[in-house]
């Protein structure tokens, strides 16, 4: 009589993991829409541009929000003269 082996699940279900064919499948996210926006490019000193990235910095913004802040800002305070 042979002595069947028992299967260790938990041996096998770590092999599988480790295994370079295994790759989970992870359930599909939607992701938001990102608003539909023209690229600009302009040129600017240098210790403007530092000035910009060092106070989206400190108050955690990507510095084309704090250029996009400045220019509404300054065009609502102009806008008589456009």
């Amino acid at each position: 009589m042979s002595a069947k082996k028992k299967l260790d699940t938990n041996q096998v279900a770590s092999e599988l993991s480790e295994s370079a064919f295994f790759h989970p499948t992870s359930p599909q996210v939607e992701k938001p829409a990102k608003p539909l926006v023209d690229k600009y490019t302009t040129h600017l000193p240098s210790d403007i541009i530092e000035a910009v990235k060092s106070y989206a910095f400190f108050h955690k913004m990507k510095d084309y929000e704090v250029v996009r802040q400045a220019l509404v800002e300054f065009l609502e305070r102009h806008k008589e003269e456009c």
